[in-house]
C-alpha cells in the first residue's frame, strides 16, 4: 500500500479517566472501536458525546488524533527539516488534534483558538498552519488565509499546502495566482479527488471547459460514488450544450443521492435543451426550494394549477429578460383563470398594465398579497401552457408599446437618413468572468457595424462611462456611428426603451433584455448566443417567432454569427 493511502496508528488510544457513567459508557466503547480499527464506528461515538458535552477533553483529543490519521495529515510534515519528526512528536500537537476536532464539530472559532496555540508552542508546525488558514477563509478572512498559507508553504511545500494558498487566492478571485498553486497540489497528489475539483472549479469559473470537465472527470474517477462530483460533470456538459450527455450524468448523480432536488433541478435544464419539456417543466419546479429560481416572499394561498373560474395571483421569481420571456404565456393564464393578478418588476407595470388589459398589476414584492384564491410563480406557467412545441402559439408580439411616445421616436429615426435603423447590445451587466464567454465586445462588432446601408442605434444598458468609452472607441475606429440620446435611461425606463425599440426596424444582441423585449414586441430580433437550454432542443426560439438566434459554440469565436447576421441586414437593408 502506498504511503499516502496508509493509515498510521500511533499506539492504541488509552481510556481516560472514569466520568459519569453515561459519558463513560459511551467514551470506551469508542475507545475500543477506535482502538480496534473500526474508525467510522469510533468516530459517531465521539461525536456523540461531544453533541451532550461539547467541550468534553478526552472526546475532544481522541476525535483529533482519528481524524488526523483518517485524513492522513501526518504525511504534510514528511521532509520537513532535519529532525525528521513526526506530527506526534512537535509541540503543540495535542492542541492541533484539539483543532481538528472543534473543526470537525463546527466550532470554527474554538478551532482557531487552538491552532494558535498549537503554534504558539511551534510556529513552523506545518499540519497546524494548514488548518488555520482553512479555518480563516471559512470565515472569510482571506487575506490572513493567504497569509498563514505561505507560512504552510513555507514551513513545508506539502500538496496540502498548496491547495490551502490556491483554494484562499481563488475565494479573492485572484484566479491567475490560484492556478498554479492547484496544479501543483494536484500533481504532488495526483489521487486525492479533491484537489482535482478544486482545480476544476477555478478553471470553470474562467470558462476553460474543457479542461474543467477533465479534471471533474480525475475526481469522479477517484471518487465514482460522489454525486456532487457526477452533478459537476454534468453542469459543464450543459454549459457546452450536451445535453444528452448531460442529462444522464446528473441521472447517474441523482440515482446516488435521490433526495437531492437540486439535482433534479439541473435536470430540468438538461431535459429541455434536449426537448423534453414535460419532464423539463416538472424538474424545474424544483428550482423554487433549492434557490435555483429566486422564489423570495411567496403567497400563502395554494398553487395554481391551471383551473378556471379563479383568481389567480401570478408573481415574478427570475431576471427581467425571463420576466419578457414568460410574459408570453400571460394570455393562456388569463384566457383560463376568472381574474389574473400579475406581480412584476417595478420597471414593467405600465407595460404590462398596457399590454395585458384585463389583469390587474402590481409591482413586486410590494403587490404580494393573500387576497386571490390562489397563487403561481411565472416561471411555472410553461409547465400548465408549453408542454410540447405545438403549445407554443405563433404569436407576432404580446407587448405593446406605448403609442403616445412612438412620434417622437419615428421622427428621431427619421432624421438619421431614412435607412434601415438597427439597434445594438452586446453584453450584461453581470459580468462575472464565468459568464463572459455568453457575450461579446463591441470590437467584435466590426463585420457588422461594416454593413452598408444600416443605420445603428445603441441599446446597450449598464454604466454609462463604460459603454461609452467602448462606443468611442469603436466609433474612432471604424468610422460608424452608433447613435444614441441622452435623455432615454436605458436601465430602468422600460416605457421609453419599449417605445424606441417598437420603432426599430432590427435588433441584434446577446442573450439579454434588449434582444427579448424585441421579441416580445413583435420585433425582428437577431440574437447572438451559445447552446441554449430555453430553445428548447430546436434551432430557434420557440417563445418568440420573430426572433431569431445565430448560435456559436462554447470554444468558438464570434466570427461566424458575426458574419451570419451581417449577410442578413445586408439582405434587409437591400429590400
Amino acid at each position: 500500500m502506498s504511503r499516502a493511502n496508509r493509515q498510521r496508528p500511533r499506539g492504541r488510544p488509552s481510556p481516560p479517566p472514569a466520568r459519569p457513567s453515561g459519558a463513560q459508557q459511551r467514551l470506551a466503547s469508542a475507545v475500543r472501536d477506535h482502538a480496534d480499527g473500526r474508525l467510522a464506528e469510533a468516530e459517531r461515538g465521539y461525536r456523540t458525546l461531544l453533541t451532550a458535552q461539547p467541550d468534553h477533553p478526552d472526546a475532544l483529543r481522541l476525535l483529533g488524533l482519528l481524524l488526523v490519521q483518517r485524513r492522513e495529515l501526518a504525511d504534510v510534515i514528511e521532509g520537513m527539516g532535519e529532525t525528521g519528526a513526526t506530527v506526534e512528536d512537535r509541540p503543540g500537537t495535542d492542541a492541533y488534534r484539539r483543532a481538528v476536532a472543534l473543526g470537525a464539530t463546527g466550532r470554527a472559532e474554538a478551532a482557531e483558538t487552538a491552532c494558535r496555540e498549537a503554534l504558539a508552542a511551534d510556529g513552523g508546525h506545518p499540519p497546524a498552519l494548514v488548518l488555520l488558514a482553512q479555518l480563516l477563509r471559512g470565515q472569510g478572512k482571506f487575506d490572513e488565509a493567504v497569509g498563514t498559507a505561505r507560512r504552510a508553504l513555507r514551513a513545508a511545500p506539502t500538496w496540502l499546502a498548496h491547495r490551502e494558498l490556491g483554494t484562499a487566492l481563488a475565494a479573492q478571485d485572484r484566479v491567475v495566482e490560484a492556478l498554479p498553486e492547484l496544479e501543483a497540489a494536484a500533481r504532488l497528489a495526483p489521487a486525492d479527488a479533491q484537489v482535482h475539483l478544486d482545480l476544476g472549479n477555478v478553471v470553470l469559473s474562467v470558462g476553460a471547459l474543457d479542461v474543467a470537465r477533465e479534471c471533474f472527470a480525475r475526481a469522479a474517477a477517484l471518487r465514482p460514488d460522489s454525486a456532487s462530483l457526477l452533478n459537476n460533470l454534468g453542469l459543464v456538459e450543459l454549459r457546452m450544450g450536451n445535453f444528452s450527455k448531460a442529462a444522464r450524468l446528473l441521472r447517474r448523480a441523482e440515482a446516488l443521492a435521490p433526495g437531492d432536488l437540486g439535482l433534479r433541478y439541473n435536470r430540468s435544464f438538461a431535459a429541455l435543451g434536449s426537448g423534453d419539456l414535460a419532464q423539463g417543466w416538472e424538474l424545474f419546479e424544483h428550482g423554487l426550494s433549492t434557490g435555483g429560481r429566486r422564489a423570495g416572499r411567496q403567497p400563502t394561498v395554494a398553487r395554481w394549477e391551471g383551473e378556471t373560474g379563479r383568481r389567480v395571483l401570478i408573481w415574478r421569481e427570475q431576471g427581467v429578460g425571463d420576466e419578457l420571456r414568460l410574459a408570453s404565456c400571460y394570455p393562456d393564464a388569463l384566457a383560463r383563470a376568472g381574474a389574473v393578478v400579475l406581480l412584476c418588476d417595478p420597471r414593467l407595470t405600465r407595460l404590462f398594465a398596457r399590454s395585458f388589459p384585463t389583469a390587474e398589476v402590481r409591482p413586486f414584492p410590494a403587490g404580494v398579497t393573500d387576497d386571490v384564491d390562489a397563487h403561481c410563480p411565472a416561471g411555472s406557467l410553461p409547465r400548465l401552457f408549453r408542454t410540447d412545441l405545438a403549445s407554443f402559439p405563433d404569436r407576432t408580439g404580446y407587448l405593446l408599446a406605448d403609442p403616445a411616445r412612438q412620434p417622437r421616436w419615428r421622427a428621431r429615426l427619421a432624421e438619421l437618413g431614412g435607412r434601415l435603423t438597427v439597434g445594438i447590445s452586446w453584453r450584461s451587466m453581470n459580468l462575472a468572468v464565468d459568464r463572459l464567454h455568453h457575450y461579446t465586445t463591441l470590437a467584435e462588432w466590426d463585420p457588422v457595424l461594416a454593413t452598408p446601408g444600416v443605420t445603428f442605434v445603441n441599446l446597450q444598458y449598464g454604466a454609462a462611462d463604460a459603454r461609452e468609452a467602448e462606443l468611442a472607441e469603436v466609433e474612432d475606429r471604424t468610422g460608424v456611428r452608433v447613435h444614441r440620446w441622452d435623455d432615454v435611461d436605458y436601465t430602468d425606463d422600460f416605457e421609453e426603451l419599449a417605445a424606441l425599440t417598437s420603432c426599430l426596424d432590427v435588433v441584434v444582441g446577446v442573450g439579454t433584455t434588449p434582444a427579448i423585449l424585441a421579441g416580445a414586441l413583435g420585433r425582428p430580433s437577431l440574437m447572438l448566443s451559445l447552446a441554449d437550454p430555453l430553445a428548447l432542443g430546436t434551432p430557434h426560439w420557440p417563445w418568440m417567432p420573430t426572433l431569431r438566434r445565430f448560435p456559436r459554440a462554447w470554444n468558438e469565436p464570434w466570427d461566424a454569427p458575426m458574419s451570419a447576421v451581417a449577410d442578413d441586414l445586408r439582405a434587409r437593408a437591400a429590400r
